[in-house]
This record gives C-alpha cells, structure tokens and sequence, in this order.
C-alpha cells in the first residue's frame, strides 16, 4: 500500500533522538549499518517511496550546470539509487558512477539498471573513491557528510577525482555543525566556494531511518513513538519509522566551487 511521508516539523523527541543518541552511536561505531539492511523489503519500498528532496536537488544541479557540458557524474553515497534517478531524466546521455559501501546497494542498483548503460554503480567509500585522478566533471554528495569524520580527508579526494574546470556540490542540512566544518576548510586552503539554500524541503535521513528500524525492539523510547505512529496510521512499523526519519532538519545548504589548478 503506498504512503507518503510526513510533512510535520521534528518534535522535541525527534530531534533529541537524533542528536543525542543516533549521532554519537553512529560516529562511535555503535551503530553500523549492515548489508542485511537491504534484504528487508518494507525498508526497500520506503526509500523509492520519496522523491522529493532528490527532484529539488537535480533541479538545482540542472541550473548550475545549464550552461556547462558534462560528461561524467559521481553521487557519493547511491542509497536507494532515487537521486541517480532524478539526475538521469535531466541528463540522459551523461556517466553517471553511483559510489555507495554497502554492497547490497550496488548489488541492487546494478541489477535494477542493468539495461542503462550509462548508470555505473561503484563500491567504495567517499574518503577512498575507485576512480582515478581527474575523471569526472561533478562530484555531487548530498546528505552524506555529516556522517563523516574527516571532512579534510573527503574533500581532498573529491578534489584528486573532479577534472580541472570541473564542480564539486555538497548538500547538507543547515542544523547540523558539517556546513561550518566544510566552509572552514574551504577557507583555510583558499579555496573560492559559494553557498545556494534550497527552501525547507523533506529531508529523509536514511540512516537514521535504517537506526529507528534496528533499536525498535531495543528502546522503549523509540518502540513509544514508532508504535504510536503505527497505531494512528495503520501502517507497519518500517513505514511509521520513515515517516520519523522524514521530518524536515530546515533548509539545505548547498556549497559549489569549481577545481581550479
């Protein structure tokens, strides 16, 4: 049965989930994702249900790339594969490399997509991508590094990867403290970035998502709010735990700059 998510703003209860317990497990390595995640077909069904956030980004990226030809793409962090979706609409004939380390993901993308030829899902990690030295045009990583420790380590190697000329786009949340680290670096190494704002939009934040799913049985404050959901909408517990994770943090942040060397 289809659903859609939720267009409520994070309650208190959220946000203190959020920061005070998902953020510190998942940097810790408490908390690690597992390939298992993606056997699970409710949790499947969720992430292609929301298309949203990934239609107003490909929109921005199709203004900023208006007047540039491109050959070749990167999205760090593929996940349900719905952004890489939205990008090839708007670029059908461009490469477009989906780099994700969760196999399942490249496993699934790969076979969903085995007649596109220009889809290319690729298992790696954004501080340690399989591509070589100068071999994309844009190197887009949207709602991915505020789960990343080294923020120095990642931009670095989106620099070694991105052509000369070529664009570098990181979208994240405004709420989090990952803006301030990115802009910090920019400006230490003297690199020259601007910022767009995208309005508040659903923001769905998969890991968090993939976190409620797990603790369900484990926190009785998550196992409140989820059964609560599941109650008042008659849904299951994977759809009521989506629909948590899809509360908007605000606007997003967007930071461009071109490679210039």
């Amino acid at each position: 049965m289809a659903f859609r998510s939720s267009n409520k703003s994070w309650s208190k209860t959220a946000q203190e989930l959020y920061f005070n317990k998902f953020l510190p497990d998942y940097r810790s390595g408490r908390f690690v994702v597992t390939d298992g995640t993606f056997s699970n077909l409710e949790i499947l069904n969720c992430l292609e249900s929301e298309t949203n956030s990934s239609h107003s980004l490909a929109k921005l990226l199709e203004k900023l790339l208006s007047n540039k030809k491109i050959d070749s793409l990167v999205v760090i962090g593929a996940g349900s594969g719905r952004l890489g979706t939205q990008i090839i609409k708007l670029f059908p004939q461009v490469d477009l490399y989906e780099v994700d380390k969760n196999s399942d993901v490249i496993k699934r993308l790969k076979n969903k997509n085995r007649k596109n030829t220009h889809r290319m899902p690729i298992l790696g990690e954004a501080c340690k991508l399989p591509l070589k030295n100068e071999s994309v045009d844009v190197v887009l990583c949207y709602s991915v590094f505020r789960y990343i420790k080294n923020v120095q380590e990642c931009l670095d190697e989106f620099t070694r990867v991105v052509r000369n000329g070529g664009k570098i786009i990181i979208s994240e949340a405004k709420d989090t403290s990952t803006i301030e680290r990115i802009k910090t670096h920019l400006k230490n190494q003297q690199i020259v970035f601007k910022t767009r704002i995208i309005p508040t939009i659903k923001l769905p934040h998969l890991t968090f998502f993939y976190y409620l799913v797990n603790q369900f049985d484990h926190d009785k404050t998550i196992t409140q709010i989820i059964s609560e959901e599941m109650s008042n909408s008659k849904i299951s517990m994977e759809q009521a735990a989506f629909i948590f994770a899809s509360y908007s943090l605000g606007s997003i942040y967007t930071i461009i700059w071109e490679r210039n060397v």
